[in-house]
């Protein structure tokens, strides 16, 4: 065999989401940069007139389990570093933000797929970290017994959740392009990190280590996630949030959209609130809130509806993705699909008593040490 016939040290399939393909060998002394060069010429090779926009860069996705981000800074480094050898990768577009390469699977709408931009709802910027988005309510209170402000009484608060009915599952159409579908999350006290778990990674990184990427950025940033902000020590917050009775929230989104490179959009059932998280950067992807509880939103391209084919992130220019989004979000609030947590009706757990709404249920937790609420 002569030299020109053995084959590389290193083979990677270069993917797009439109299917488009390009196995690529690597000499063992290629760099990042190779990898950044040559992925840059595969996209540019299906547009059109050969170029990609300056104003965004390239968004590398290895492969699973593990979604951590690489730094594509060190472009120096051996590609062999990164262990992806005999792998597939995924590429898009972004926005120009911090580029990364991160070990995920996670589906990503390619730029200029969108079809004819839609009015644009308004969207409000997440706002800085407040101890009250820790809990259920991305905009205001939280159902918790975390709105202590003592360290003393540290427990959250459990409560079973009403199974709404959602047989009739609500769509937006968006033609040509598939069906905007709700992907409903287990109520298992884990439904943010689940629901950002699948938008992001396919659902293959783990919520412990979700937990975990929180407290990590909470004690690697103490000025940003100080005390005043958590209403409890930055110890005990870490020590709580990673107990799987623990609900994420508002810090929760901002931490991990910035952790992934991705913009979460957050969108309320009940007040169609819009919020976004790390706004402008990488990727769009979206989870609705309803209440006490967090889904995830979809594009599915197929007439079955198959999970497998769902779309979980969106171009930040697709403004027709996020009025569908908004669109679906007005049929479940018709549906009443959202927990109005000022008036619900709860039952305790514990001694049976009735009770109406979150700050009651957050006294009388105080006054007995009950924990334990069902929505009736």
């Amino acid at each position: 065999m002569d030299s020109k016939s053995k084959p590389f040290p290193i083979n990677i399939r270069l993917r797009l989401d439109s299917g488009q393909h390009q196995d690529s060998g690597f000499a063992s002394t290629a760099t990042v940069a190779d990898l950044i060069a040559t992925a840059t010429a595969f996209v540019a090779s299906t547009k059109s007139d050969g170029r990609i926009d300056p104003t965004q860069h390239l968004q590398i996705l290895g492969p699973p389990p593990r979604p951590k981000p690489i730094d594509l800074k060190n472009e120096t480094a051996l590609l062999s570093s990164l262990q992806l050898n005999r792998s597939q990768i995924t590429i898009s577009l972004a926005s120009n933000c911090e580029p990364t390469i991160r070990s995920s699977g996670a589906g990503i709408l390619p730029a200029g797929s969108s079809s004819t931009a839609a009015p644009t709802p308004a969207i409000t910027p997440a706002p800085k970290p407040t101890r009250a988005a820790p809990g259920g309510n991305i905009t205001g209170f939280s159902f918790t017994s975390g709105t202590r402000t003592s360290d003393d009484y540290d427990e959250r608060l459990s409560l079973t959740r009403k199974q709404p009915d959602l047989n009739d599952s609500p769509e937006v159409v968006l033609p040509g392009r598939g069906k905007v579908l709700l992907r409903v999350m287990p109520d298992d006290n884990s439904c943010l990190f689940r629901a950002i778990s699948y938008v992001v990674t396919l659902g293959l990184c783990p919520v412990e280590d979700l937990r975990q990427a929180v407290v990590d950025a909470i004690r690697g940033d103490p000025d940003r996630y100080n005390e005043a902000v958590l209403e409890k020590s930055v110890d005990n917050y870490c020590r709580w949030i990673k107990t799987e009775t623990s609900w994420g929230g508002g810090i929760e989104l901002g931490i991990l959209s910035n952790h992934f490179g991705v913009e979460i959009v957050a969108i309320d059932v009940q007040s169609l609130a819009v919020l976004r998280f790390n706004e402008g950067c990488g990727n769009r992807a979206f989870v609705v809130y309803s209440g006490i509880h967090y889904d995830a939103l979809v594009l599915n391209p197929t007439s079955s509806g198959d999970p497998g084919e769902d779309i979980k992130q969106f171009d930040l220019s697709d403004q027709t993705i996020l009025t569908a989004a908004v669109e679906l979000c007005k049929k479940l609030q018709d549906k009443n699909y959202y927990t109005d947590t000022k008036r619900f009706s709860l039952r305790c757990g514990d001694c049976g008593k009735a009770i109406k709404g979150q700050e009651q249920a957050t006294e009388h937790a105080k006054q007995t040490g009950h924990t334990n609420f069902t929505q009736n």
